[in-house]
């Protein structure tokens, strides 16, 4: 066992991780709180604590900030910005000196601290406060993934059905009238099923947006950015536009993640730009292995992006330029879900782009450990 670390299990008691430097601190706090029967774990320094936190997952962190309040502010900065560690309550112990710091830094909710000196009492109505906090926290979290499933559930059901429908039924109609004598165009027609297809869309967007789940597999990226232009085939072919798809290399690069949200990525790439090139123009995509990545660019001849509205064009509902907005239809939500696809599959997004030149994306993600090797 790693020096200064004990660890008593004691079943249906609240966990605490203590982090002292003090020696005396240490046992004092130890033989306090394991005499009121919480279930204790100690470590000698912050380094040591978090690593240990990683594995044992404590209900509670109790920190000394008195030895090394350095230390002690960038073991916060670390269980802070820690997706799980986050979630854990932290009780700081400090002098009355630091408590200015303590205020200021710190905040409420399941970060608290107690000043020295202080009683045995005060200490466990700290922790039963934060731990309360914690709890209901935790009742709100599952409280809202409820929400989030049905909302995806209505979704999916009550509204994906009906447009389905509807876009099924717009084609039968569109097929009787193009086998018909009839000389009544069926531009309607097609602007039902092109508007069924945006609903199709936008629910698969608001279910992204909604879903947490983290089931990766093996993906074929050559089959899903396929998949992605002919999505736009018909509408490229209607407005005269040219699509290439060219994939660098011998073998088909594989990458570890989710099909459909990758599906999403390129769908708004390639959606972006067939809606901002002009009748006539190009789109090229192009997918190329590189040092253990594989690079994915999608390039246009389209209007391009103007200098002032490049820094905010992957912030969420941004709608790009004012003049564009009566023209072509969007809810901003596009480039916001390809970056977050791109960082939730620890890859990276960039741009470039020129007013009247087109526009230049491309998205890099590691390979799988299959391909890489």
């Amino acid at each position: 066992m790693t020096k200064g670390i004990f660890m008593d299990s004691r079943s249906n008691s609240i966990k605490i991780l203590i982090i002292a430097e003090d020696q005396m601190n240490r046992f004092r706090l130890k033989r306090e709180l394991y005499n009121a029967h919480y279930d204790v774990i100690v470590a000698e320094n912050e380094e040591e604590g978090f690593q240990l936190a990683t594995r044992i997952m404590p209900d509670l962190i109790l920190v000394d900030w008195t030895t090394s309040p350095r230390s002690c502010s960038l073991l916060y900065e670390q269980l802070k910005n820690d997706p799980i560690m986050r979630c854990i309550p932290v009780i700081f112990l400090a002098d009355r000196d630091n408590a200015a710091m303590m205020e200021a830094g710190l905040g409420l909710g399941t970060i608290d601290y107690v000043l020295r000196p202080y009683k045995l009492e005060e200490l466990q109505a700290c922790i039963r406060k934060v731990m309360g906090v914690r709890d209901e926290q935790r009742r709100l979290r599952e409280e809202i993934l409820q929400v989030k499933s049905n909302i995806m559930s209505m979704l999916e059901y009550k509204l994906r059905f009906p447009v389905t429908v509807i876009a099924g039924l717009a084609e039968l109609i569109n097929q009787q009238i193009s086998h018909s004598n009839s000389w009544t165009q069926p531009d309607y027609v097609n602007g039902i099923i092109r508007q069924a297809d945006h609903l199709k869309d936008l629910i698969d967007d608001f279910n992204y947006l909604l879903d947490s789940e983290q089931i990766l597999e093996e993906v074929d990226l050559m089959g899903v950015v396929q998949a992605a232009v002919e999505r736009f085939r018909k509408s490229i072919e209607e407005k005269k536009q040219t699509i290439t798809v060219k994939c660098q290399g011998q073998d088909k690069p594989v990458v570890e993640g989710k099909w459909h949200h990758l599906f999403m990525a390129f769908r708004h790439l390639i959606s972006n730009a067939h809606k901002f090139t002009h009748r006539g123009g190009t789109i090229t995509v192009t997918i190329t292995p590189v040092n253990g990545c594989v690079r994915i660019e999608v390039a246009d001849t389209g209007i391009g992006i103007s200098q002032p509205h490049q820094p905010s064009i992957f912030e969420k509902f941004n709608r790009g330029q004012q003049e564009l907005m009566g023209i072509y239809s969007s809810l901003g939500l596009g480039l916001t879900i390809v970056k977050s696809v791109a960082e939730e599959h620890h890859g990276n997004l960039d741009f470039e782009s020129k007013p009247g030149l087109g526009s230049h994306f491309w998205l890099d993600l590691p390979l799988s450990h299959r391909d890489s090797v």
